[in-house]
């Protein structure tokens, strides 16, 4: 009999988290699975929650929410545990990107649940975070400056729209008032500075419920790829972003590969990590790769269309 631990976020997708972790617990039971499920009180809990129920030994622990819900439950499994389970993931939120490139249903638990029935064991890389003032932290997907940082702080406001939407709407709320960020940045040594539109250090292929600003990243590719844009007005990035959303090249843009990351800023810049409001506490970061350093129950890619 296997055992899961489903960690449940009740504010995830306007408040449907409680029920989705009820629907997959079900569907998880009547597979034979012997399956508890904890409830998170706020975002500051879910890393000491999933930290405990690690400790009592289950076969894997789930998260059930959105991408920050997922950031903050790996963060407490690898909370000193020497081997932390394999994690899942129900996914309910808004953007749901790491779900997107793990090809599970967004919002739909009994079917996600069903997917995770059949999932195996998937060794991913995972990034390493330093400089943010929530410490030494882990992250599975991306990193955001600039613009991207702003527009995931704005989506806070927006967060009573549904999915795409609400992503819209917060981006939006960022162009609006958006000044281009002076940074130097190092890519494994190599520097450059500038002002820069976006600067996205990314894991995986998506970010904001669909975006791809790194179309040929992976999960396991053992590499960032880092994602710059320096457009120089807001005309400019407007007129691009249908190509930059989209992973096509611009003229004001530039896809560089690298396993450390170092970004030199003003003292407090906000970032993201995963979606998760950060900032500089010093006004420098350091995001490092940890290939296959990431355990997941996750389904088996698809395999590659022929030709």
């Amino acid at each position: 009999m296997k055992t899961a631990a489903l960690i449940a976020n009740p504010h995830a997708g306007r408040g449907k988290g409680a029920e989705a972790g009820r629907l997959a617990a079900e569907v998880l039971r009547r597979a034979g699975w012997r399956v508890e499920v904890r409830e998170t009180k706020s975002a500051v809990d879910t890393r000491p929650l999933a930290r405990a129920v690690a400790q009592e030994g289950p076969d894997c622990v789930v998260a059930v929410g959105g991408d920050g819900t997922l950031h903050e439950v790996l963060n407490g499994l690898h909370d000193g545990l020497e081997q932390p389970p394999p994690l899942g993931l129900i996914p309910v939120g808004g953007g749901n990107d790491y779900a997107r490139m793990l090809e599970l249903p967004a919002n739909a638990p009994e079917r996600a649940a069903q997917r995770l029935l059949a999932a195996e064991e998937r060794w991913v890389d995972l990034g390493r975070l330093e400089g943010g003032d929530y410490g030494s932290e882990l992250f599975l997907n991306n990193v955001g400056l600039a613009y991207m940082a702003e527009a995931n702080a704005a989506r806070e406001s927006t967060r009573f729209l549904p999915g795409k939407i609400g992503y819209l709407a917060a981006g939006a709320l960022a162009f609006a008032r958006w000044k281009p960020t002076r940074l130097l940045i190092s890519i494994d040594g190599v520097e450059q500075e500038g002002a820069y539109l976006i600067v996205h250090v990314g894991l995986g292929r998506y970010c904001g419920a669909g975006i791809e600003l790194t179309p040929d990243s992976s999960i396991d590719g053992g590499r960032f790829h880092v994602f710059v844009s320096s457009a120089p007005s807001r005309v400019r990035g407007l007129l691009d972003w249908g190509k930059v959303s989209t992973g096509q090249p611009t003229p004001d843009t530039a896809i560089v590969e690298g396993r450390r990351v170092r970004i030199t800023g003003p003292r407090g810049f906000v970032l993201h990590a995963d979606g998760e409001i950060r900032h500089a506490t010093t006004g420098v970061i350091e995001a490092t790769v940890l290939p296959g350093a990431g355990r997941l129950l996750a389904p088996p890619p698809s395999p590659a269309p022929l030709g």
